[in-house]
């Protein structure tokens, strides 16, 4: 059973028209318009993930997933605030730097088991996603 890999991709104004490619291993998955998830199957095992747009995109990012696991990732655009200045820096000189990507950290604590302490319940809080990272 293949592992399963969920990329979400925040709202950000400089790249609203144009969708982000997501890369595992350096072969294309899926493509990310503004507030869109992919899911995609892959195999177990360590990957690279990156997001990429045009020339510029994110540094890539390890991944060891476990069969059957998932790794929930967020990813978007760095131009925000005052970074929109910076864009000629970022399409040139920092152009891996231009996307960030990152692991999805859930909401809200597991549900906790009656009878288990909190330290058994979250032994491993991120099923899926290798500890080795």
């Amino acid at each position: 059973m293949p592992a399963t890999l969920r990329i979400f991709r925040s709202n950000s104004f400089p790249d609203a028209l144009r969708p982000y490619r997501v890369l595992v291993d350096g072969r294309n998955v899926g493509q990310l318009g503004p507030r869109e998830e992919l899911e995609a199957p892959i195999e177990e095992g360590k990957h690279r993930v990156e997001v990429r747009i045009d020339w510029c995109g994110s540094r890539p990012l390890a991944v060891d997933l476990r069969d059957g696991g998932a790794v929930h990732l967020e990813c978007g655009c760095n131009l925000s605030g005052w970074r929109i200045l910076l864009v000629p820096a970022y399409v040139t000189i920092l152009r891996n730097d231009y996307l960030w990507l990152e692991v999805k950290v859930p909401s809200r604590l597991p549900d906790l088991k009656p009878g288990l302490g909190i330290a058994e319940a979250l032994q491993d809080p991120f099923p899926g996603l290798g500890a080795d990272l």
